[in-house]
């Protein structure tokens, strides 16, 4: 990539740069001046970017007072070297008579970057955050971004054998091993906390132990996975569930939040009841605002990470360009290494935040299915016995089995809600830039699948309402047989029940078959569907102008951006699907969650007269 001159220029103060600067030059003043610059910016702005997400973090963590120890000691006390050291250049720069200003501006700017990091360091220790990501992939960008300098000035003194700035080369020989020594120290997860809301726990999962490099190669398994490669694997071995996913901790937290909008609606109910607006019943309570409040954070790390993984897809195509322009070319060699490193680089990086993504989204999907299952259970406990008529023993149980689990399964798609049309917005565009307009064929294509979809949506919300009607009157007529099992077997009445179950169980057949084959027929037509859009902009692009050829470099970037639209295009209706379900055990759980309950309480009025048991005297 070229660098204009005249905007370096304005920038580093260089009075001498008459050419464009590519990544690498053998000039060394141009080349410091680009270490000094756009490799020191790219970590000290992921620093400040991502520091708020941290420092939110940070407030909301449960633990408290990690004691000092050598790790967290040392990561001071280094941290605070290297802002004196570049306190130190900031000050020995002032006095040379040759300045530029990026000699004046990096230092500062470094300075106040590593003070930073220490007030971060420090609250880190004191909120208990043993091992922080933002701070390990700062002092890797440091590390990784810091070599090119560090090669560059042993570079300079094996070639030239004198210094004409003998303290510089000094203080970045202490400076950079300092870096790397922090990036070491962030590899290691700091001591236990002090404060721990749920106190000791036996057998605990290690996974809030390990480092942030532990946790996404997934480290913490090792001992696990060795035991069970050397013997049978039994229950002692296996730790016990961490107690922030246990029930007795998760389901207060929910019942709290449902009962305090409860009550908020009472309030607003009888407040309008009073002024005569209102009549009926106060508004029903969705367990979806009460699922955000109690999770939303678990969530929007997932999601976060699943949306940098989405993005991080479009990055191998244009390098897959630059590879191809490398073997057409006569470059330097290293280029084409360093495009097939980074590549893999790419590639592993996206694959790490795939699963990380992945395991934020299953503990949200698990903490929402345990909190709504026991707060079922405890309302089946509550209810009043009108409500106990329309709902039956079959209907809970299926509340608790059946409706619970789609908000697991809907978790893990849910962020391709967004995602997906995110995902699709990049491929056309990227797609615009290697075959220009022939991509608005391929777009027309898939807008044209859009009401075909919307059939299939249509459909599959009334068969899924229908299956759950055949499930909750079998569940209800096995529950009627059970209990009234002697009197079955006292009248011989177990051929005439078994006729019943069996039709209810055809109807339920039929509708799961109907429903397979809807199914089959989506996914048929979602899989022809990037094949269709693949062959319909080649075809466009081709007939729309005789010059218009499919040389490798487009064909093999155009075929990569589109398999990158084949996932979006092909999860869509299963995440529509998922969200009808989802939708329809949203309304069910709401109608018996807000259903009438009990009195715990029972008045008495007091009695008329003198009780003649009691001495009034």
């Amino acid at each position: 990539m070229a660098w204009n001159s005249k905007a370096l220029d304005k920038f580093c103060g260089s009075p001498f740069w008459n050419s464009s600067l590519t990544w690498y030059t053998d000039d060394p003043e141009l080349t410091r001046c680009f270490e000094k610059t756009a490799l020191v910016l790219i970590p000290i702005s992921f620093l400040f970017l991502i520091s708020p997400f941290e420092i939110f973090y940070l407030k909301h963590s449960p633990n408290r007072n990690i004691p000092w120890n050598w790790k967290n000691s040392l990561k001071i006390i280094t941290t605070t070297a290297l802002a004196l050291i570049c306190l130190s250049d900031f000050l020995s720069n002032i006095g040379m008579v040759k300045i530029y200003k990026v000699d004046i501006f990096m230092p500062m700017l470094k300075f106040v970057s590593y003070v930073y990091a220490g007030v971060l360091i420090y609250y880190n220790k004191f909120y208990g955050y043993q091992a922080s990501g933002h701070q390990f992939i700062f002092w890797f960008l440091s590390a990784l971004c810091g070599a090119p300098q560090f090669r560059t000035e042993i570079r300079n003194v094996q070639q030239n054998g004198e210094l004409e700035n003998y303290y510089f080369y000094k203080s970045y020989m202490i400076y950079y091993p300092l870096v790397v020594l922090m990036f070491l120290l962030n590899c290691l997860a700091d001591n236990k906390p002090k404060q721990y809301p749920y106190g000791k726990v036996q057998n605990k999962c290690p996974f809030d132990n390990t480092s942030f490099l532990g946790r996404i190669l997934w480290t913490f398994v090792d001992g696990i996975l060795y035991h069970g490669f050397k013997r049978p694997l039994e229950q002692k071995d296996m730790w016990n569930l961490a107690l922030e996913n246990e029930s007795q901790n998760l389901t207060p937290k929910f019942e709290q939040e449902f009962q305090k909008r409860v009550a908020k609606n009472k309030e607003k109910f009888m407040k309008k009841q009073k002024e005569g607006n209102v009549k009926g019943k106060p508004d029903t309570v969705s367990i979806i605002p009460v699922i955000w409040s109690c999770f939303y954070r678990t969530f929007l790390v997932g999601a976060s990470f699943r949306m940098i993984q989405d993005l991080m897809a479009f990055v191998n195509p244009q390098i897959l360009s630059l590879v191809i322009s490398f073997v057409q070319s006569d470059e330097p060699q290293w280029k084409g290494i360093f495009y097939a490193l980074l590549m893999f680089f790419v590639s592993f990086t996206q694959t790490l935040i795939h699963h990380m993504g992945f395991n934020f989204l299953w503990t949200f999907g698990q903490r929402t299915r345990v909190s709504l299952m026991m707060a079922i259970y405890r309302k089946a406990l509550r209810i009043s016995n009108a409500t106990r008529k329309d709902k039956t023993v079959g209907e809970i149980v299926n509340l608790m089995a059946v409706d619970a689990e789609k908000f697991l399964e809907i978790s893990l798609q849910l962020p391709m809600m967004w995602a997906a049309p995110t995902q699709i917005c990049f491929a056309v565009y990227f797609l615009w830039q290697e075959v220009g307009p022939a991509v608005l064929a391929g777009l027309a294509l898939m807008i044209l699948l859009i009401p075909v979809n919307t059939v299939i949506v249509r459909i599959s919300r009334k068969l899924q309402l229908k299956q759950m009607k055949n499930k909750d009157e079998r569940v209800k007529m096995m529950n009627e047989i059970l209990n009234g099992i002697k009197v079955l077997k006292l009248y011989a009445w177990e051929g005439s029940f078994e006729k019943i179950v069996e039709m209810i169980r055809i109807k339920e057949v039929k509708t799961l078959l109907n429903m397979a084959y809807l199914n089959a027929s989506s996914n048929f037509i979602w899989n022809c569907a990037p094949f269709m859009v693949s062959f319909t902009v080649f075809g466009t692009y081709v007939l729309l102008d005789p010059n218009n050829l499919l040389d490798p470099s487009k064909t093999f970037v155009s075929l990569a951006l589109l398999n990158i639209l084949r996932q979006p295009m092909h999860q869509i209706p299963n995440v529509i699907n998922m969200a009808v379900q989802a939708a329809v055990s949203i309304k069910r759980i709401n109608s018996f969650l807000n259903s009438e309950e009990l009195n715990p309480y029972v008045e008495h009025k007091p009695s008329e007269g003198i009780d003649p048991f009691y001495d009034n005297t």
